[in-house]
């Protein structure tokens, strides 16, 4: 009896390398594009909380940004109510109904407590801010 064992042309094997390596290209990729819009969104929370004013631009421009992470637009309509700014004016600034207003702070929630890491340094951000601008 002989084993028979199959073997991949050298052209095939090279192929499935390649394609092997694309998948985990294009995992890694995504991942970084959360990461960085996890950062954007951020620094957003933080110039807000620290000069407790709402600068629109920066929001929506974050949240084009974002488009990836459910809620983004959600974690600054959050914010902005943490913050006491009127809800209509978030409507407003998002040319958004009241229904829409919160069920994006309802996935905002949701993304809070899914992801520990953000929940972590999203709750750290706010702290030293509100340190800040308390002093």
């Amino acid at each position: 009896m002989t084993a028979t064992r199959s073997t991949l042309s050298p052209s095939r094997a090279k192929a499935k390398r390649q394609a092997a390596e694309r998948r985990a290209e294009t995992a890694a990729r995504r991942s970084s594009q959360k990461t960085r819009s996890q950062r954007c969104i951020l620094r957003v929370v933080e110039r807000v909380a620290t000069t407790r004013q709402v600068d629109w631009n920066a929001i929506l421009s974050t949240e084009r940004g974002c488009r990836k992470i459910s809620g983004a637009r959600g974690l600054a309509m959050a914010l902005c109510a943490a913050l006491d700014v009127p809800h209509f004016l978030i409507a407003r600034a998002f040319s958004r109904s009241w229904a829409s207003v919160y069920s994006a702070e309802v996935r905002c929630s949701a993304l809070y407590h899914q992801d520990p890491a953000f929940r972590q340094e999203w709750d750290s951000h706010i702290k030293a801010c509100s340190e800040e601008a308390a002093s």
